[in-house]
């Protein structure tokens, strides 16, 4: 389907009742200089200039006017439509330029996601191991899934009956959301795939996996010294260039750390035990970060869940007075 598509950017137009289709869009200007996906959902707008990756959400108040997530002084935008002509009227402070091109609606079925639930609907394990970025990490303290025969292996212990049954039951538009350079993400961020449609993340934890945890965590309770051996469940064991690195929850968003030189083992009383970690989220893709406290000390945690798990799974960062003194990249994840 063609449509015609207006973007005049620096002023504001009346607007009728808005009534374009859910769906995709791909939008070229006449000069061919700018390429545009257009993602409409209900009340909501994703705009992504494909040439250089700068993207805009916008969540309609009604049906007219509204704000972007970035606040009335970068963007406002208005919609409104003449038979099949779209006009997208957006305005940035201090900018002008008028844009006029053309659009067609994105083809479903070259859609990466559309290909993913049909796989799953098929139960075609080979071909959904063929779509996985090895390794592939798992909670810890289970192991990452390092290859395809190993996931073939493993499937069920991943993909148990309630995740498999919610993506094929899944909604290609409402449930499924390209977050700029990050990827696409299943249900706020249960599934992460990559611009190639990989899956790169899947945080997600089957009730199969959840037993095989608390198997190894008791194995681990009766190995690690006295000192630290109670907790509520590990986080992560790091090993960096100096240290080996313990983070064990406690509960109650309450952490502690717990650490070695590289040459000691488990079983030995860590050189350093912080208590009271806190942990805060960073941004929607769920790498996150943990703060310890020691006088005048902060050692901080930064803990990459989308990084490639080759080479940036983190790092340990360690300030004194607020001046960091000490930044450790994690080399490798610590088998217990």
């Amino acid at each position: 389907m063609q449509i015609f598509i207006k973007l005049f950017i620096g002023m504001m137009l009346s607007t009728s009742v808005f009534s374009l289709e859910y769906g995709s869009y791909i939008c070229t200007t006449d000069d061919k200089k700018d390429s545009y996906l257009i993602n409409y959902k209900q009340k909501n707008l994703r705009f992504l200039n494909m040439d250089n990756n700068v993207e805009a959400t916008f969540d309609f108040l009604g049906l007219t006017n509204s704000f972007n997530q970035y606040g009335s002084l970068w963007h406002t935008v208005s919609i409104s439509t003449i038979n099949n002509d779209f006009i997208f009227d957006v305005h940035k402070a201090n900018y002008n330029a008028n844009y006029t091109g053309t659009c067609k609606e994105q083809e479903e079925n070259t859609s990466p996601v559309t290909n993913l639930i049909e796989l799953f609907k098929n139960t075609n394990k080979i071909e959904i191991a063929k779509l996985i970025d090895y390794p592939l990490r798992r909670k810890y303290p289970i192991e990452a899934i390092k290859n395809k025969n190993e996931f073939l292996y493993r499937y069920n212990e991943i993909f148990d009956k309630e995740l498999v049954e919610s993506i094929i039951e899944s909604n290609k538009l409402k449930d499924w959301e390209k977050v700029g350079s990050r990827g696409t993400m299943f249900k706020n961020g249960t599934i992460w795939l990559n611009s190639n449609g990989k899956i790169i993340s899947i945080n997600y934890q089957s009730k199969i996996e959840k037993i095989i945890a608390e198997h190894i965590i008791s194995l681990q309770k009766s190995i690690l010294h006295k000192s630290i051996s109670d907790f509520d469940k590990p986080v992560f064991v790091w090993k960096t260039k100096k240290f080996i690195i313990r983070v064990d929850d406690m509960g109650e968003n309450n952490y502690r750390y717990a650490s070695w030189s590289k040459d000691k083992s488990f079983s030995e009383k860590p050189d350093i035990i912080l208590q009271s970690g806190k942990l805060i989220y960073d941004g929607s893709a769920g790498n996150y970060l943990i703060l310890f406290k020691n006088g005048n000390y902060t050692y901080q945690c930064n803990v990459n869940v989308l990084g490639d798990l080759k080479s940036d799974y983190g790092s340990l960062e360690v300030y004194k007075d607020k001046k960091l003194i000490l930044q450790d990249k994690v080399l490798s994840t610590k088998d217990f």
